[in-house]
Parts: structure tokens; sequence; C-alpha cells
């Protein structure tokens, strides 16, 4: 059974494609924490035990290697990167106030009722002064944006040179139903230390956008790519109870602090990543399985909720109520970069992992 899906999900990977990084290392930058983001990718360890969701035993290793175009792995931003206020949707300044009823469990931000200020279904990039440093980020508002309404806020982290681009089209799944950021580091890299300066303006960047747009504070989620995802495991370990849920994408950890609390969490790393190790993965994914008192054995999960299709995806068993952790070990097909930024696992399945909360 295993067997015929990998065949499938290859095969689908070979007609699609995978989007690979375009940066040369995963290095972290002279000012971050010191860790090493695992150099060249692990083949996992193979004698993980059957049903723990590692290499062997949890499910496979098929993969979905990152089908689509969404713009490269490390920093294209598969979207319109058109930065002017006025290009590339509608200017919903004037847009009439819509009320609606904010979903079960909502906490509207102070920003509900503010006009959206600028054009909808395009990143904007705006200005902000973080830790005395001039910073900036993209805000994506999606069609449709009612400012009374609030919305679920996807915060996403590039890669290693990717200069402020997304690193994979969320937007293109959460489509009208989630605001989205895309944070920009100073240097190559983001800053990953669980004091550094990246921390400051992750708080600096929600506050703002809380204050002027329609937010759902307990529905807040990041993601990211390679040096996205380092800092989203700082981001979710220092500031769990802030954050919902996060997705890591070929990404590994940097020594944390005891961390906030559990935290839901989706992961998706090649077993053969030649940048950031897949057992760094793996080491992560059990930090995590363990502040959510998760057990070892896992289920299937289906990435796009549609049992025909092929996936590796696994959910582990037992984790606190409202914590779950999905695990998705990919393999790309021979020649293909295995530094990818999986989608569409990391787009619909994403998307549909945080969609529960």
């Amino acid at each position: 059974m295993f067997s015929s899906r990998l065949f499938a999900l290859t095969g689908a990977l070979i007609l699609g494609g995978i989007v690979g990084c375009t940066s040369s290392s995963e290095i972290p930058p002279a000012t971050g924490s010191g860790g090493n983001p695992g150099g060249g990718g692990s083949g996992g360890q193979a004698g993980s035990p059957a049903g723990t969701g590692g290499a062997i035993g949890s499910g496979g290793v098929s993969g979905s290697g990152g089908v689509s175009g969404s713009g490269g792995g490390s920093g294209g931003s598969g979207v319109d990167a058109r930065d002017t206020n006025g290009a590339g949707g509608m200017d919903a300044t004037s847009q009439d106030r819509i009320v609606t009823a904010p979903p079960d469990g909502a906490m509207a931000s102070a920003g509900c009722g503010m006009p959206a200020g600028q054009a909808l279904s395009t990143y904007v990039v705006k200005n902000t002064m973080s830790g005395g440093v001039a910073r900036s980020y993209r805000l994506y508002l999606p069609a449709g944006y009612a400012p009374m309404r609030p919305y679920p806020l996807i915060v996403l982290g590039h890669g290693c040179t990717g200069n402020g681009g997304t690193p994979f089209p969320i937007e293109t799944a959460s489509k009208g139903d989630a605001i989205v950021v895309a944070l920009k580091s100073v240097g190559s890299c983001f800053e990953y230390s669980p004091t550094g300066p990246d921390v400051t303006y992750f708080d600096t960047v929600l506050a703002e956008i809380s204050a002027s747009h329609c937010v759902d504070r307990n529905r807040v989620f990041m993601a990211g790519f390679s040096s996205g995802s380092w800092l989203t495991h700082t981001i979710g370990c220092v500031r769990a109870g802030v954050l919902r849920a996060q997705g890591n994408v070929s990404g590994n950890q940097v020594g944390l602090p005891a961390c906030k609390g559990p935290i839901a969490a989706m992961f998706m790393h090649d077993v053969a990543d030649d940048q950031n190790s897949f057992a760094g993965a793996e080491r992560a994914r059990d930090r995590i399985l363990k502040s959510n008192m998760c057990g070892t054995t896992t289920v299937p999960w289906d990435w796009d909720g549609n049992p025909a299709t092929p996936s590796t995806c696994v959910e582990y068993q037992g984790c606190l109520p409202g914590y779950p952790v999905v695990w998705c070990p990919t393999m790309a097909p021979a020649g293909r970069p295995t530094h990818n930024n999986h989608v569409p696992i990391s787009t619909v399945g994403l998307w549909r992992f945080w969609s529960q909360f």
C-alpha cells in the first residue's frame, strides 16, 4: 500500500517539478546564536523505531518535493511583488465597513474597524522601527477584506538571500480568509537567537498590524522556509501562547531555552536535504512532541484532505488537545533539489492544518 503511494507521489513530482532554494548555504549569520543549521543533509536516523515518525516507521519518505513554482525556495516571492500602494488590487480605503460575526473563540484586535488603507490582493511594503533599527515588511490583505471581521494572521519568513520574498504563496490557499505578512531580515539570514533583534521585530510587526487591521489574536500563525523556519522555531518557543501554531519547511533549530508552552506544529523536510539536515528536523520535532505530551504512534494524514492523493504525512497520537503535530518526511526525485519549499504541502496542506483552529 505504501509503496504504491510512494510511486504515485514520486511520479507526480517528476511531472510537476520542484522549486529549490537559490542560496548556496543556510549558515546562521555572525550575529546569530551560534547554532549550525546542520550542514550537509542527513539521511535521517535509519534506526528510528516503527511508529516514531522517523524516516523508517513514519509512513515512509516519499516526496512532495515542492511541486509548482512558487518563486524559489530561498527568495522568490511566487506572488506579485509590486510594492506600491495602488498597484495590483482594489483600493479599500473607502470600503464600507462590513460587520461580520467573529468565529468562535476569536479575539478581535484593536485595529478592527480601521479602513484597509492599502490595495487588496497584493503585497505592500510597510516601513517601521524596531529596536532602534529601520525595518520593513510586506503586508497582504485578502480580496473582500472586511474591517470588522477578525482575520487569522499568517507571518512568513524567507530563506537566506530571500530579501523579503514569500517562501511559498500561502495566500493561494488561504484565499480570502487570512491576512499575510512577509518578514524581511536585515542581513542575508534571519537572526535566530531567542533574545535577538528578530524576536523584537516579530513583536513590533504583530503589534503594528494588530493596531491597524482586524486580526484574530487567537489565530496568529507563523511559517518559514530554511532560515525563516529557524526563526519560526525560535518564535514558537519564546512566544508560545502568542502563536497558535507554526509550520516548518526545510529548517532546523538553534539551542532554545525552556519554551513558554506547547504549540501546534507541522513539519515538512526532505530526508536528503543537503543544507539543513533531516536529523536536525527530527530533533526539532521531538522537542515539540515532548512539549505537547504526544505519544509515539502515528496515523496517516492527508495534506489536501483527499485520501486518494499520495501523502507521506503522519499525525502523532495522544497530544494535548488542541496541540497536534503533523510530520511530513519527503524524498525529492533524482536530480531535483533536496532543499526545497515543499509546495503544495506548504500551501494547501499548511492552511488545512491551521484551519482546524
